[in-house]
């Protein structure tokens, strides 16, 4: 076992370890550029719609009856404090997509969502894992 600096006292563990690295991040860039190639798929299909567009109330609504359950409040509290998109609303707990949709549709028609276009999603790259091994073992 290693202890630490000893990958920097023996240049040929040295080149292992540079070899192993370089080799983690040209897996991680594979994947990652795979990932790209997917979402843009998708998106080109339409399979994506649901993270185009974000909504914030701009004023709390007087829910008529089958809006009064808990899982509607927890959604209004959220899409009043930020701009939240369609994908994150429909993972919420105890609403089903179907709930989530009819509600943002009442809320649209009384005019009392601010609709924007989200922003691309920024994907996590693969430098900080590997930076973060190679911090550990030096």
């Amino acid at each position: 076992m290693l202890h630490h600096g000893a990958a920097f006292a023996n240049p040929d563990l040295n080149c292992i370890h540079e070899t192993v690295i370089a080799a983690e991040y040209r897996v991680g860039m594979a994947a990652w550029r795979l990932d790209q190639s997917i979402n843009t798929t998708r998106a080109i299909r339409g399979m994506g719609r649901w993270d185009m567009k974000e909504y914030k109330l701009l004023s709390w609504p007087d829910l008529p009856s089958e809006f009064r359950r808990t899982g509607y409040r927890r959604l209004l509290s959220e899409l009043s404090q930020r701009h939240v998109g369609e994908s994150t609303l429909m993972r919420r707990d105890g609403l089903r997509p179907a709930e989530v949709r009819a509600l943002l549709q009442f809320l649209s028609q009384r005019d009392l969502l601010d609709v924007r276009e989200a922003a691309p999603a920024v994907r996590g790259w693969m430098l900080p894992a590997w930076w973060r091994r190679l911090r550990a073992s030096a």
